[in-house]
């Protein structure tokens, strides 16, 4: 499961991206340039996708689920990496209230996102 999550990741996510594994199953991307929601779900779609293309026999349904949260900075204030770290983190949680894959946005204390 490690391993089909870090090559979906780096399958989805472009060669300026910075892929991160923060521990035991949860990993963690801090995506260049992404200044919109729009771009934000439509990256986060795509890993949802490839993962429901791929099959792990050893799984009841075969099929491995994300709790997605993001944090979205446009530049127009600073933000920490920190900060934005406890947005997305915060929102992943909300996501691991539903079921399947989930993407939830958070929006960072400083910025109207």
């Amino acid at each position: 499961v490690i391993h089909l999550m870090a090559d979906s990741l780096r399958n989805t996510f472009r060669t300026n991206d910075i892929l991160m594994r923060l521990g035991g199953d949860e990993f963690g991307v801090f995506a260049v340039g992404v200044t919109s929601r729009d771009m934000g779900e439509a990256l986060i779609h795509r890993l949802f996708d490839r993962l429901e293309s791929s099959n792990i026999p050893e799984l009841p349904e075969g099929k491995i689920h994300v709790s997605a949260g993001a944090a979205i900075h446009t530049g127009e204030s600073e933000a920490s990496f920190s900060e934005l770290y406890a947005s997305a983190d915060s929102a992943m949680y909300e996501s691991k209230e539903k079921s399947g894959n989930s993407l939830t946005f958070q929006r960072n204390r400083k910025q109207n996102v």
